[in-house]
């Protein structure tokens, strides 16, 4: 069963829970149509554009064999596509496969950090924008084996690995 909301504000978030899945989502313009299925929402604008948007809950990730594929070959191109752009951590941050990987939402959480127990890489910036949080301290700025360590300690904390 599927649960509309319909927003008449402008970049005003929309909280609340369905079926015990929590969900944000900010409205991007008036009249601005979600649709949440569990574990999904489909988000509808004005225009008709739909999108399709996580709603899974953090703690009860588990990621399926389909994406973990999905996302080691991300990873994969990821990494080839950034090797010629090293010097321009703004670039390979923007990068199409990474971008994707944030895509994935929640249920990537749990690979990103088996990635970074691996190797420690930029995926501080994919964590925190699909977490919303950032457990690096300041002077961890820059040290890409510190801020793996901050970040493989947060998802001991959660729960989510070992």
């Amino acid at each position: 069963m599927a649960e509309t909301i319909f927003s008449q504000a402008q970049n005003r978030p929309l909280l609340g829970s369905y079926q015990r899945t929590p969900f944000t989502v900010t409205a991007l313009g008036v009249g601005l149509v979600v649709t949440l299925q569990t574990p999904s929402a489909t988000i509808v604008d004005e225009e008709g554009f739909e999108s399709l948007a996580d709603t899974s809950p953090v703690g009860s990730l588990s990621p399926s064999s389909a994406l973990q594929a999905r996302f080691q070959a991300l990873v994969t191109q990821w990494k080839n596509n950034t090797l010629r752009v090293s010097s321009d951590l703004g670039e390979a941050l923007m990068d199409w496969p990474y971008q994707q990987i944030i895509g994935l939402g929640p249920r990537a959480i749990p690979l990103i950090l088996d990635e970074l127990r691996r190797e420690p890489n930029h995926w501080g910036w994919a964590l925190q924008s699909i977490t919303g949080e950032n457990p690096v301290p300041e002077e961890a700025a820059g040290d890409l084996r510190a801020i793996a360590q901050a970040w493989l300690q947060w998802g001991r904390d959660q729960h989510l690995i070992g």
